[in-house]
């Protein structure tokens, strides 16, 4: 399940990296679309409904003059729902003079909208992606450093649990428990192991495990199944 949860943090923040590039060139392309379009003062002629499969929304008929005198009509590329103009409002926009029917309203929502949500999206699966990384590897480095530096005590397998406080598609993972004495308290307590996907069916009350105790933390330990495995 752990190499599940990678591999799904690593999509995640594959996605948003893509996203993110993607926004990237977006940004690039429409400053290199600023720098050789031109500006006009539009009058909105027109409100069209643009519907889809699941809503419909309205867009506004942008009529302006280019620079050569010559009347034009803009569609505008945001659909919404109540219309962001009205008729007759007067609406900046930008046009490539070589083609002035490619052009967009020279404001927030008509130039960046786009750029926006997939540089919003980018930045969410991103954060999702590192943010389950991150969980994900906490435990394999507590493990690792257990591993190398634990200071390894004796216990006796006790039971099987369930751990009801974490769940993965429904599922509840199981955790070994184990009695020992911690040397670093001079207490018995009961040791639980990480969680397992596969309930070990092969202990046998009183067996003999490794626990492996870290020497400045001792409430991190490990629990070791490697022989039971």
């Amino acid at each position: 399940m752990s190499k599940i949860m990678r591999w799904i943090g690593r999509g995640f923040a594959a996605v948003g990296f893509l996203l993110l590039i993607g926004s990237a060139v977006l940004f690039y392309r429409d400053q290199q679309f600023v720098a050789r379009a031109l500006r006009a003062e539009g009058r909105v002629s027109d409100l069209i409904i643009d519907r889809s499969s699941n809503s419909s929304g309205y867009r506004a008929i942008i009529t302006f003059t280019d620079v050569n005198g010559k009347s034009h009509e803009l569609i505008d590329s945001i659909t919404s729902t109540p219309p962001r103009f009205s008729e007759g409002d007067t609406v900046t926009v930008l046009y490539d003079p070589q083609e002035p029917l490619n052009g967009v309203t020279d404001d927030l929502f008509g130039r960046w909208f786009g750029v926006g949500i997939i540089l919003f999206l980018g930045v969410i699966f991103t954060i999702v992606g590192l943010v389950i990384a991150w969980f994900e590897a906490r435990p394999r480095k507590r493990l690792q450093e257990l591993q190398k530096n634990g200071v390894a005590v004796d216990a006796s397998f006790k039971q099987v649990v369930i751990n009801a406080a974490y769940s993965v598609n429904g599922r509840n993972p199981y955790q070994v428990v184990a009695e020992g004495k911690n040397p670093f308290t001079g207490k018995t307590q009961f040791f639980k192991s990480e969680n397992l996907w596969e309930e070990p069916l092969d202990l046998v009350v009183g067996q003999k495990l490794r626990v492996l105790i870290h020497p400045k933390h001792p409430d991190r330990h490990m629990v070791d199944l490697s022989p039971a495995r």
